[in-house]
């Protein structure tokens, strides 16, 4: 998701994080955000995980 690298500050990501929830997609950019997360500091899971949000 391009719209995450571009966020730079607290005040911009929780504008961006509140037009997401109006659209309905924070589970997505949740989902992207913890994938991203793993992928940067090299976390394996054994069982997936997924979580619902």
């Amino acid at each position: 998701m391009n719209c995450i690298e571009e966020i730079f500050n607290i005040p911009k990501l929780i504008h961006v994080f509140d037009i997401v929830v109006e659209q309905n997609n924070l589970n997505d950019v949740l989902q992207e955000i913890i994938l991203q997360c793993k992928m940067e500091f090299n976390i394996q899971e054994e069982v997936d995980t997924e979580m619902e949000i």
